[in-house]
């Protein structure tokens, strides 16, 4: 199993179907900060972004699929 992360703005669909993490907890730190807008690890926007959306989806995947750690 991996974790699809998917990215929304405005609506629209705007990641592929290769962004894959081996970890949801790794998936959802990249949502978040693509949401957040964060600009590095240690710096938190203070505004939402406004219309973009990330989260982490389950999917199944063949055995030597390759997943960002």
């Amino acid at each position: 199993m991996a974790f699809l992360l998917v990215v929304m703005v405005d609506g629209e669909l705007v990641s592929t179907n290769d962004m894959l993490f081996e970890d949801v907890y790794r998936c959802n730190q990249f949502a978040k900060a693509i949401e957040r807008g964060e600009s590095g690890p240690d710096k938190q926007s203070y505004i939402w972004q406004k219309d973009i959306s990330a989260y982490c989806l389950p999917k199944m995947v063949r055995e030597n699929t390759f997943l960002f750690k």
